[in-house]
C-alpha cells in the first residue's frame, strides 16, 4: 500500500451472517475460500501466542503464593 511500484494484489470477503460486519482479506495471493479459511486458522495461531504473551492471564504476576488456593 505503500510502495512506490504497483502490487498485484487479491480480495476475499466473507460475511457469516450472524456476523455484524464483513471480514476482508488483501492477500498478494488469489483470493477464494481458501484464503479466508488460511487466515482465519493464522488469526488463531496468532491470538495464542498472544494470550502466551501478554495478552493472557500472567501467573507470574498474579501474587499467588499457596498453589492450593
Amino acid at each position: 500500500m505503500w510502495q512506490e511500484e504497483p502490487i498485484e494484489t487479491h480480495v476475499s470477503t466473507y460475511w457469516h451472517p450472524e456476523y455484524e460486519e464483513a471480514w476482508l482479506v488483501i492477500s498478494d495471493v488469489p483470493a477464494g475460500r481458501a484464503r479466508i479459511t488460511e487466515d482465519a486458522l493464522r488469526m488463531r495461531v496468532e491470538a495464542t501466542f498472544q494470550d502466551q504473551k501478554s495478552r493472557g492471564s500472567p501467573l507470574e504476576a498474579s501474587g499467588i503464593k499457596d498453589l492450593a488456593r
